[in-house]
């Protein structure tokens, strides 16, 4: 998986895959990974991993409470 990603030329690589967390409990993870590219030439990869379910939110959540004086 991690050399997959660390090859990969295209925008993003998504992949997804079971985790042993061992004592027979298993998660399943989704591997984000990216291509880093300097002066034109493919130096390696930016690499997340994230337990399936979890969202990401592109923008912080506005605060529903206003400000004490």
């Amino acid at each position: 998986m991690a050399l997959k990603g660390a090859r990969n030329p295209k925008p993003f690589l998504l992949q997804a895959y079971r985790r042993d967390m061992s004592g027979g409990t298993f998660v399943m993870m989704k591997d984000v990974s990216a291509p880093i590219t300097v002066k034109g030439r493919h130096w390696g990869c930016f690499r997340m991993g994230l337990r399936d379910g979890v969202r990401l939110r592109s923008r912080p959540r506005e605060s529903s409470t206003s400000p004490s004086p």
